[in-house]
């Protein structure tokens, strides 16, 4: 139907829709976690992921609380090199510190991440 056609192109959604998902939030309400930083986290922190690839909301909120106990630089440089792939090197030159500055750092969030995961409530599901 030409009719229905133009109506959708019009309005950019689905005909006689009642809620189209330019009227929903859920684009804010989407975080896409990068598959790099679920494999990165302890294995307390085991992800699945759902079938269309995003995280479920309780496995947003578990990758929130592991790294809820890092510093914004201990976040910085664990995100480099989990995320980024960047090496312990680039990472020290990046920041201008010692190449095992960053090994320990990384080191020592991990352990926080792991002891968190001992100590969280999120876990014991």
């Amino acid at each position: 139907d030409l009719e229905y056609t133009i109506e959708w192109l019009q309005n950019g959604r689905q005909p006689g829709a009642r809620r189209g998902a330019d009227r929903r939030d859920v684009y804010k309400r989407t975080i896409l976690a990068d598959p790099r930083l679920i494999d990165a986290l302890p294995e307390e922190y085991a992800i699945v992921q759902e079938a269309e690839g995003e995280v479920s909301e309780w496995d947003k909120e578990r990758i929130a609380d592991a790294l809820s106990v890092l510093t914004e630089r201990e976040k910085d440089i664990f995100m480099m090199h989990a995320v980024q792939n960047m090496s312990f090197e680039e990472i020290a030159a990046l920041l201008n510190i010692k190449k095992g500055t960053v090994q320990k750092n990384i080191e020592r969030s991990r352990l926080k991440m792991k002891n968190r995961a001992n100590d969280s409530l999120f876990c014991l599901a």
